[in-house]
């Protein structure tokens, strides 16, 4: 039985995807959950969450190399990553040669990552099974802390009781209070924006792709969101959830031209963003930091300041660190030059994800249009190092990608069969 066992773990290895997959995301996950539960542990000067990287990452090779795929990367997800690996480069550069900035060495694992997905790309299938396992990786390690902060086992960061009364009076908090943790709940990412953008993909995951899974991803991710309290939060999953009506097979829907569906997304979007903006907390002081960040452009516009730059641009830009605005940020951070690679990016991501969800798969689209609503009034992640946050948008869009390439090859030997008949 042990060896018939062995043989069947073997051939999945050699015939899938989702083992090296997966066990990157995993350990993605986990260093970035690493600082909460033991954040005064280093070996060697590395902090946990590098170590566990390095690891998983390690262990995933093996997987790599036993995998045997169908087929190399098609020309879609050849695109998507030389528009990533662009970008990575140019930040690289720009933190090295120009702008000192500090790195960690985890930032050498995302080229990794794209030459692994460029020789070996998983099905869009299998990327998106691994999405969902992480899902729920990501469920789970939001539940634990939860449990751990309310049984008093782990203390919650440190909130000042006059900023939990002023926000209990400025934000909708339905659960506020609930099992005893008062205010927004900062959670296991260091800040109320990340873990809501967690419990959102959480949600998304679960509706996009409705499996056993969903049982547990969509309450789980709705409550986590409500217990964070982030508005952008509210906005970025009403907006997921919204491209994934538009873009279903659902009666009238499908009849909807494909702009119109833009359109109504968008106008959507910014309707609630309005809303949300002009309730209770207002922008929070989003202004002023832009303002702050605006000012540092005429420094350096073509490439930018740096992190250098901005710890030196003032008290505003010193506290905030980092621009508030997923496209401001690249601009002060890289210049001109950053902004412009980065735009390429998005353009290809949501070029693609579009074109999938044409197809009636918009898992993809959703996932990316939560990760941008979410991202214009705070930084999630970067683009160097590899986050949760980067993880998820980049294996969103490699389904897309690989989704596309698969529908073309298939289109390709349904046109070679009808040739042959003929």
């Amino acid at each position: 039985m042990k060896s018939v066992s062995r043989k069947t773990a073997t051939s999945f290895i050699q015939t899938s995807g989702i083992p090296y997959l997966l066990i990157i995301g995993v350990g993605a996950l986990l260093a970035r959950w690493a600082p909460y539960l033991r954040d005064d542990f280093t070996f060697k000067g590395q902090p946990p969450y590098v170590l566990i990287s390095f690891v998983f990452f390690g262990i995933s090779l093996i997987a790599f190399f036993l995998f045997k795929p169908q087929n190399r990367a098609g020309k879609n997800l050849r695109l998507l990553i030389a528009t990533v690996a662009l970008y990575w480069i140019a930040q690289f550069i720009l933190i090295g040669l120009y702008h000192g900035d500090n790195r960690d060495y985890t930032s050498f694992l995302v080229p990794l990552l794209l030459i692994m997905m460029w020789f070996k790309p998983p099905s869009s299938q299998d990327t998106w099974s691994v999405m969902v396992l992480l899902g729920m990786l990501l469920l789970i390690i939001l539940t634990v802390t939860y449990i751990l902060e309310v049984a008093s086992l782990t203390n919650p960061m440190p909130t000042p009781g006059y900023l939990n009364d002023w926000e209990s009076g400025q934000y909708w908090l339905p659960l506020d209070g609930f099992l005893g943790l008062d205010g927004r709940w900062v959670g296991p990412f260091g800040h109320n924006t990340r873990t809501a953008m967690a419990a959102t993909f959480v949600t998304v995951i679960g509706f996009s792709r409705l499996t056993a899974f969903s049982w547990a991803l969509i309450p789980g991710g709705v409550f986590f969101i409500l217990v964070a309290g982030v508005r952008a939060g509210f906005l970025s999953t009403l907006a997921a959830l919204a491209v994934l009506i538009l873009f279903s097979n659902i009666g009238l829907v499908k009849k909807i031209p494909l702009w119109t569906k833009i359109a109504l997304l968008l106008v959507g979007v910014a309707g609630g963003a309005l809303l949300l903006l002009r309730s209770g907390a207002g922008l929070t002081g989003r202004g002023t930091i832009w303002r702050a960040f605006l000012d540092l452009f005429p420094q350096e516009p073509l490439i930018g300041v740096g992190q250098t730059g901005i710890n030196a641009g003032g008290e505003i830009t010193q506290r905030f660190v980092d621009a508030h605005n997923l496209l401001l940020d690249p601009l002060i951070r890289y210049g001109i030059v950053g902004l412009s690679i980065f735009l390429i990016i998005l353009s290809v991501m949501f070029y693609q994800s579009l074109r999938v969800a044409s197809l009636g798969s918009a898992g993809s689209l959703a996932i990316l249009t939560a990760y941008v609503v979410a991202s214009m009034t705070d930084i999630q992640n970067d683009w160097i190092h590899l986050s949760y946050q980067l993880v998820f948008v980049l294996f969103a869009t490699f389904a897309a990608a690989s989704a596309i390439d698969e529908h073309q090859r298939r289109s390709a030997s349904k046109q070679t069969l009808v040739r042959a008949a003929t």
